[in-house]
Formats: C-alpha cells, sequence, structure tokens
C-alpha cells in the first residue's frame, strides 16, 4: 500500500484546503436504492426526502428502485426505474 503524506495538490487546489463556498452543481442525481421495494416504509420517505432536496436546488433526479417496485414517488413528478 502506497503512503502519501504532506500536502498535494490536483489542479492547483490543496487537498487541505476548505471546498469553494459555491461548488459546481451536479446536472442529474441518480438515487440508487436497492431496498426500495414498495409505496411505503423509510426507503421511499428517505429517497423522496432526498429527491425533493434536489429539486429544491434545480437538479434533476432519478431514482433506481428494488426490481420489484411499483408505483411513483411525490406524485408521478420523479421518475423511477426499477432495476435492482
Amino acid at each position: 500500500m502506497t503512503e502519501v503524506s504532506g500536502d498535494f495538490s490536483i489542479s492547483g487546489a490543496s487537498v487541505n484546503e476548505p471546498r469553494a463556498a459555491h461548488p459546481v452543481m451536479p446536472r442529474r442525481l441518480f438515487i440508487a436504492d436497492p431496498g426500495l421495494i414498495g409505496p411505503l416504509g423509510h426507503h421511499l420517505s428517505y429517497s423522496a426526502a432526498v429527491a425533493l432536496a434536489a429539486r429544491e436546488r434545480g437538479i434533476a433526479r432519478v431514482v433506481l428502485a428494488g426490481r420489484s417496485f411499483a408505483g411513483t414517488i411525490a406524485g408521478g413528478d420523479l421518475p423511477v426505474h426499477a432495476v435492482f
């Protein structure tokens, strides 16, 4: 295993420096939750809360759910793909 010590930089920015006040926002957020398999429970609540926070920031959202998921999130406002 290689050990890295000291201060190194990538593209001129030190790893030890604080992050910029306004980082670049992603264009799309993928919420991958294989435990999201139905219309009830904490998986649905958590995925919906994360998606709502992203929407409030103008970020497009896509949810990847368990293969057996059938339904919608946020009244059909949020794309859900049953893939796991």
